[in-house]
Formats: structure tokens, sequence, C-alpha cells
């Protein structure tokens, strides 16, 4: 079965909405009382960027080959923006994680941490390698496997913000039924 690009790279900008459409949801939901630790607001921030840098890339590539008639050169400059966003991605996230307090910092699990970096970084370096024109037969599916690695980093950022909460000293909200009723 072959798929085009463009299908591929709709899909990828339909995933990178809804992932942060729901992650929306549960930062709503789980700060109703209006208070935010600095982890929530870090691992929220490098959540949506993780999650929507894939979609406007996806929406750059297409808009890009639909009015460049060699796709070699869309798929090469779509890998050097790529590489942009995840250079940066690397950067706001180890220095990010520096800042946050001790206490805050122990819920950022160095060993998803390092995994979630090294798969940027692979991800970085095959976008540099097909930015220079290595590999000029795969170079859509470089830059393809690179939206999806950013993808795979935002969906275990989504998972750990659901399950790995930070402990706070608020008591539980309690719903008066009377009001309820």
């Amino acid at each position: 079965m072959d798929i085009p690009n463009s299908d591929l790279l709709l899909g990828i900008t339909e995933f990178s909405i809804g992932l942060a459409g729901f992650s929306g949801i549960v930062a709503a939901l789980a700060h109703r009382t209006g208070s935010w630790v600095q982890v929530d607001k870090y691992r929220i921030g490098n959540l949506l960027y993780s999650g929507l840098t894939p979609g406007f890339l996806a929406f750059i590539a297409l808009g890009l080959l639909a009015n460049i008639e060699q796709p070699a050169t869309v798929w090469k400059f779509s890998s050097g923006l790529l590489a942009l966003v995840l250079a940066y991605g690397m950067f706001v996230t180890i220095y990010g994680r520096r800042k946050l307090p001790r206490e805050e910092r122990k819920l950022i699990s160095i060993r998803v941490f390092t995994i979630q970096r090294a798969i940027a970084l692979i991800a970085f370096i095959f976008q540099l390698l097909s930015m220079a024109g290595l590999f000029a037969d795969y170079l859509f599916s470089i830059f393809y496997f690179g939206l999806i690695a950013q993808l795979f980093i935002a969906t275990v950022q989504f998972t750990r913000i659901i399950f790995v909460r930070p402990k706070t000293n608020r008591a539980p909200i309690k719903a008066n039924m009377e009001e309820v009723n």
C-alpha cells in the first residue's frame, strides 16, 4: 500500500492537534484550584512544544511541497527546520529542568529525561545528515520519523503528567451535594 507523503503529514498534524487539545483538558482538570507548581508549568510547556511543533512543521512542509517542484529541496529544508526545533527543545528542557526546585526536579525521572533527550539527539543528527544531502533516497522518511520522534516524546510527557503528579498541601475539593441536585 502506497500512502502519499501529504496524507502522512496530515496525519501528523491531526495527532499533534489532538494531543495538544487533550493536554489542555488534563491541565485544566488537574489545576481547578488555580495553583500551579513549577514542575507542572515546565512539563506542560514541554508537552505543548513537543506536541505542537510537529504539526506546524508538517503544515510548512505541505505548503512548500505545493509550491516547490523539487521534493528533495522541500525535505532538506524541512529537515533543517526540524533540526532547529529539536536543538531548541533540547536546550530549553535541559535548562528548564536545572531551574526547577530540587524537590520538584525529582518528579522528572532522570532515566525518562535522558531517554527522551537521546531520542531528540538522534533525530537531530539524522535531520542534519538529511539536510546535508546524505541518505538522498530517504529524505522524506528521515523528516517523517523526526516528527514521529517529537510526537513520541510529547506522548510520554502527556502520560507522565497524568500519572506522575506532584504532592500538594491542598485539601481535595469536596462537592456540596445540595448544590449539585
